[in-house]
């Protein structure tokens, strides 16, 4: 019950989290918000992918500290952030050689085109950030260090809606994605300081 209920309040958290970006577009117009939206899915189809490595480690994780075997554990940590990491690469490349026929294909609008080229740099550089965070997710979760994890969650949230408020008054729309960006971050670091945790049960 208690590993479910963390697990409930990170979700909320997380779910608050993009609904603000939705809500801070929304301060700016229009076009911003609806940029946004298109933009946004492809933040959330990358997570698609980098979560399955997620998913499957957090078996392993799980069977690596029920057999106290630190060795594989570390082994499992390292292979699985780095192929989540490369893979993110691979999707953003993707990105880069494709997102113009995509947006073509999504839109005959012709100034959400033009918008949603000024932001393409953020859909590119933001899933190999993302990846580590989404990792330590599955690690945490496979450790059953949920109750760290919400704590991670809840403080990069707080963090993330005070640095967006100030970042989208002084860059606009830019000032939401860099925000955005500087929450996964914000994840990845605040997972990491509740590592040592996971270490204590070897």
């Amino acid at each position: 019950f208690n590993i479910n209920f963390n697990i409930f309040i990170r979700t909320l958290f997380i779910t608050f989290s993009f609904l603000w970006v939705t809500y801070l577009g929304s301060k700016l117009g229009e076009d911003y918000l609806a940029v946004n939206t298109i933009l946004m899915q492809f933040i959330i189809f990358a997570a698609f992918f980098l979560d399955a490595y997620a998913f499957s480690t957090e078996g392993i994780v799980g069977f690596t500290i029920g057999r106290r075997n630190k060795i594989s554990f570390l082994s499992v940590v390292k292979n699985s952030i780095q192929i989540s990491f490369f893979t993110a690469l691979i999707i953003s490349v993707l990105y880069l050689t494709f997102f113009k026929n995509i947006i073509n294909l999504i839109t005959d609008i012709e100034i959400l085109r033009f918008i949603s080229y000024k932001y393409i740099f953020w859909i590119i550089v933001i899933p190999p950030l993302a990846s580590f965070c989404y990792q330590l997710d599955g690690i945490f979760i496979g450790a059953s260090q949920t109750q760290e994890m919400r704590n991670a969650m809840i403080v990069s949230v707080l963090c993330f809606i005070g640095i967006s408020i100030y970042l989208t008054q002084h860059f606009d729309n830019h000032g939401i994605w860099f925000s955005l960006m500087l929450f996964m971050i914000l994840r990845a670091l605040t997972l990491q300081f509740y590592f040592k945790k996971i270490l204590r049960k070897f």
